[in-house]
């Protein structure tokens, strides 16, 4: 279970410091954990990477958001290798 916990964390991280690192976040470290109660903390069934995507489409800025969508992805697939 805490594998499964540290592999969601690992992959929202990795979909947050890419916005950063493309300009549409802020904090890297600002995810959106969910619900602050005994229940949401130890399942992280709502943990989110809390970028928001609409500016980047209104901006253009398609490339960028595929990025960030891809980033999660990618960090499981050089955690599972």
């Amino acid at each position: 279970m805490v594998g499964a916990r540290l592999r969601d964390m690992v992959y929202e991280y990795a979909h947050s410091f890419m916005a950063y690192v493309l300009h549409a976040k802020v904090n890297p470290f600002a995810l959106d954990y969910g619900d602050l109660n005994l229940e949401g903390l130890l399942s992280l069934s709502d943990i989110d990477e809390n970028v928001d995507y609409s500016p980047l489409f209104a901006w253009g800025r398609n490339h960028a958001a595929g990025l960030i969508a891809v980033g999660g992805c990618s960090a499981m697939v050089f955690h599972t290798s």
